[in-house]
């Protein structure tokens, strides 16, 4: 490696030509060139290696939900129907992508990889202009292309890839109107940060620092003119008009982008939201007090949503999004004021992240990733060494080389002060909230730079035998390696337990319900107390109808996690289904209590004190939620069960049919109204609904098998066969599926076949008596 960088960074006269000459620059080309298609060919080879993933094309965390935007987006229109929560660029730009590529979950991963070789184009260009040293930059654009980081986040559905490509996008076009002011430069700098504030808006706390320095660059390069005799200075501002010039363009490209945004938000919310009004939870997220600095935790007992709530009954009136922003805000400041020492540590212990090696994990674990890509095992990894360090690469060799290299670039010029700046305060806007892996992405391009110049200027150093222009640096790159790579303040904490649990969400989404439950198994291998993996077990467990398996679990979840209202109101809710609506209560309402805003744990509650003879409690709890909450479709649901077993058909069907209107991707609500248009005798609504909830959910036998009854009656003998067959292969043991394979097979005059079935259906339930009928049928012809 070190004869490669030699190579690379040798003498540009020794290359054959002379510095700028068409034929060295030509060579150059070339070299750029053959990295740029050395850094897409990685990622091709990465992109394919990933695919099979389980969280390629289920996302989960923060993917999931940016997914979940481009549906909204695709349903609600792009202006959308209220002020945003998170800023809205890469989302609107994933809407894009998805609209035409029919929701490929391969092509935004396609155009973040064209944006990552376009952003190691933008390192390289950066790096030229810093140092005016087509070596460093050369070795730099090496450096993006090889640098592991960057290529995850590429292969993921999140911000970083887009960040990367505004943010140096934006210094590099600063940097050319302070070399030579235009006005189209400056507003265009402008309206690159623009962008990335509405891509994340914690660089507008770069945005005064911009500000400052266009200010105080135009007065070194004044006064550098002044002193050299000159005139005019056409390279820089020479002037405090063309400066104030400079920041009002500067400020109009920003407020170009953003005040677009701000008014959609008033618009929409009657609320003055600038971009998005998710900061105030973020910081109470990073320094509540039991805040660990690089996860978003919440104290104990404190659920957002209640606390909201309960701020609004306080003030008698809905809260705007601002000021639920505020709330939050206020909720920082009185943790911080209240304990400004456990703040200070707190404040050292994020410090301490975000220099350290360790890729702390925020959706799913970067160092377990490592197992879908042998490309990545080899880009990314972590080594222990004796006592408290450990070699984290690429960052830990990163970041030491970079502080080395800022002490050879020796007193800052205005290009390089920038880049200070950004460094500076993007680090502390993340240093604010908490800490991880994805945050600090948009740091490293502005790294590698400084990086590479240590190499070239090393090298060169070390062939020339001149050692003691090195001794600072090397004296820097060994202290922060010791810091980088150290193992202290709990950096590397992490289990695989949680990426089993994300793994196991994935597969369940995807109808794997097997694999799904090996997942979670592996999560409480690791950690046997996981929090929700017994809960969800269970819940496939029911799912699947083995009801055992399921309430071991869910009790196992609550030996583990007692004060858990999702894990009660499963236990109510199986054992009400399962007829034990006595055992059903008590947990019925620890859920209710202890979470009072679930409206399904509400409902469940009702409907156990339905089926307890207890008629008036239950219809009041759900008169009570019908008015409070009409738009939630789980009451709808409640009230159409209720009426269905008063014998109010008409009624139930009214109640599941807005329920249906409201979350018409709820399989269960799908076959409840398919059944009761069934018992209505409207049958080819009841084959539309049934079928939509066995293509909803296709691993529940009873959905074929009453959607096989229903192709029955309607005589369409093939489709009942193959949707019973498909109830039998899910379910084996039932005795009305195999009376109903008999009818099918007896109205095709398969009649041996159809005794067969009359017989087994006998087997399974000896009581049936239209199998017993059946079997006379096959005698008689």
């Amino acid at each position: 490696m070190i004869q490669f960088f030699q190579a690379v960074a040798g003498r540009t006269e020794r290359a054959g030509g002379v510095e700028g000459s068409p034929g060295v620059e030509a060579r150059r080309a070339m070299v750029l060139g053959a990295i740029l298609l050395l850094a897409l060919a990685l990622r091709i080879v990465y992109l394919v290696e990933i695919a099979d993933q389980p969280l390629f094309d289920t996302p989960m965390g923060d993917p999931w939900y940016h997914d979940e935007w481009t549906k909204r987006i695709a349903t609600e229109g792009w202006l959308g129907t209220e002020s945003f929560f998170r800023a809205p660029l890469y989302p609107y730009l994933l809407a894009l992508i998805f609209q035409v590529s029919d929701h490929s979950y391969l092509a935004p991963r396609i155009v973040q990889m064209a944006m990552g070789v376009l952003g190691i184009f933008l390192i390289y260009l950066l790096s030229r202009r810093l140092f005016s040293d087509a070596r460093v930059a050369l070795v730099a654009s090496l450096m993006g292309a090889l640098y592991g980081i960057l290529i995850y986040f590429e292969g993921e559905l999140l911000i970083p890839s887009l960040l990367v490509v505004l943010d140096i996008g934006a210094i590099l076009v600063l940097l050319g109107a302070h070399r030579r002011p235009r006005m189209w430069k400056w507003i265009g700098a402008g309206i690159l940060l623009g962008l990335s504030a509405i891509a994340r808006p914690n660089i507008l706390l770069f945005l005064p620092f911009v500000l400052a320095w266009i200010w105080w660059s135009a007065g070194a390069g004044a006064r550098s003119g002044t002193e050299s005799g000159e005139t005019s200075a056409p390279v820089r501002i020479s002037s405090r008009r063309r400066t104030l010039a400079a920041l009002a363009l500067c400020l109009c490209g920003v407020g170009v982008i953003v005040a677009p945004v701000t008014i959609r938000n008033y618009m929409l919310g009657g609320d003055l939201v600038l971009i998005a009004s998710q900061g105030g939870i973020n910081l109470y997220l990073g320094n509540n007090p039991v805040a660990d600095g690089r996860t978003a935790r919440m104290p104990p007992g404190q659920v957002p949503e209640r606390l909201i709530r309960a701020e609004q009954i306080r003030l008698g009136r809905p809260m705007t999004l601002s000021e639920r922003s505020r709330f939050w805000y206020a909720r920082t400041l009185n943790s911080i004021t209240e304990d400004p020492i456990a703040f200070a540590r707190l404040f050292g212990r994020k410090l301490y992240f975000l220099v350290n090696s360790y890729e702390i994990r925020n959706n799913q674990d970067i160092y377990f990733f490592r197992r879908y890509s042998t490309l990545f095992r080899l880009l990314v990894w972590r080594l222990d060494l004796p006592g408290p360090f450990a070699l984290g690469f690429p960052f830990g060799l990163l970041l030491p080389l970079a502080l080395a290299g800022m002490v050879l670039a020796g007193r800052p010029e205005p290009e390089h002060l920038i880049v200070y700046l950004f460094l500076a305060s993007y680090g502390l806007s993340i240093v604010l909230f908490f800490v991880c892996a994805r945050y600090r992405v948009p740091l490293i391009p502005f790294l590698i730079p400084f990086a590479a110049l240590a190499v070239v200027r090393g090298i060169d150093r070390v062939r020339r035998r001149d050692l003691r222009p090195l001794i600072v640096p090397a004296v820097v790159f060994l202290g922060t390696s010791l810091v980088a790579d150290s193992r202290l303040a709990g950096v590397d904490t992490d289990t695989f337990a949680q990426q089993h649990f994300w793994n196991g969400n994935a597969y369940v989404r995807r109808g794997e319900y097997r694999a799904g439950l090996e997942e979670f198994a592996a999560a409480l291998e690791i950690e046997p107390g996981f929090p929700l993996a017994h809960l969800n077990r269970g819940a496939i467990f029911y799912r699947l109808g083995n009801e055992n398996e399921a309430l071991a679990e869910v009790r196992r979840e609550l030996e583990v996690n007692p004060e858990s209202a999702e894990a009660h109101h499963l236990l109510a809710t199986i054992l009400r289904e399962t007829g034990r609506p006595d055992q059903a209560v008590g947990h019925a309402l620890s859920a209710w209590e202890l979470d009072p805003w679930m409206t399904e744990a509400e409902v469940n509650l009702a409907l156990v004190y339905f089926d307890l003879g207890r008629l008036d409690e239950g219809e009041e709890i759900l008169i009570s939620l019908a008015q409070r909450r009409p738009d939630e479709a789980g009451v709808h649901e409640a009230l159409g069960k209720v009426l269905a077993a008063r014998g109010d058909v008409r009624g139930a069907l009214a109640a599941y049919a807005r329920a249906v209107e409201l979350e018409p991707e709820r399989d269960s609500y799908q076959y409840r109204l398919g059944l009761l248009y069934g018992r209505l005798g409207d049958l080819p609504q009841a084959e539309r609904h049934l079928a939509r909830a066995a293509a909803l959910d296709p691993l529940r036998a009873k959905y074929h098998a009453d959607l096989g009854t229903v192709y029955l009656r309607q005589d369409n003998l093939a489709a009942a066969q193959e949707e019973l067959v498909r109830a039998r292969e899910l379910a084996p043991d039932q005795a009305e599926v195999e009376h109903n394979l008999g009818l099918v097979a007896l109205r095709q005059g398969r009649i041996a076949e159809a005794r067969e079935h009359f017989l087994r259906a006998l087997d399974l339930d000896s009581g049936l008596d239209a199998a017993r009928e059946g079997l006379r049928m096959t005698s008689e012809r």
